[in-house]
């Protein structure tokens, strides 16, 4: 009888030292080069700076996820930059982004507020596309784009307050 167990165990060892050597397919990448278009509605959470914001965004029915969007494409000066000038256009180009994505909210043919937090969940005033993990974790870079299609990285660079994403900066020159 122990002759026999010590036959079955040593059967079981070759078995799991075979299945060690058993060529498993690689795993895919993580997909960092991703792109989801979306449109993803959007509600603004906070405005961090010129170029990043705090959102909840909706993904399904009751489903949601709170993270940080980098603004794709562009290039907003430091909140606590190099001089008083890149400071002073940081705070700037944080005020431009909190009213552009507050101006984002209004609806010319609604009667009045309440009306538009009652449709809070499915009216959201902007939508991000082209998102795409960030260089940094739990932070993503995508387009916020208004109900005219219009997207805030444009309209910053429009303003001034932002320049092309990878151009040197020139804030404190």
């Amino acid at each position: 009888m122990y002759a026999l167990m010590r036959i079955y165990q040593r059967i079981l060892q070759l078995i799991v030292v075979s299945l060690l050597f058993i060529p498993v397919p690689p795993l895919p990448p993580a997909q960092a080069a991703q792109i989801l278009r979306g449109p993803f509605p959007a509600e603004i959470i906070t405005v961090i700076d010129g170029d990043t914001i705090q959102a909840r965004i909706f993904i399904w029915l009751d489903l949601f996820v709170n993270v940080k969007v980098r603004l794709q494409g562009v290039d907003t000066p430091e909140i606590n930059g190099k001089c008083g000038r890149e400071r002073e256009l940081a705070q700037q180009a944080k005020t431009f982004a909190e009213t552009w994505l507050t101006e984002s909210r209004t609806h010319p043919n609604r009667a009045s507020d309440k009306q538009n937090r009652s449709k809070k969940i499915i009216d959201k005033a902007v939508v991000l596309i082209n998102v795409q993990y960030g260089k940094y974790a739990g932070r993503v870079v995508a387009d916020i784009q208004n109900r005219q299609g219009e997207t805030l990285s444009a309209a910053l660079i429009e303003a001034g307050l932002a320049q092309p994403y990878g151009v040197p900066a020139k804030w404190c020159a």
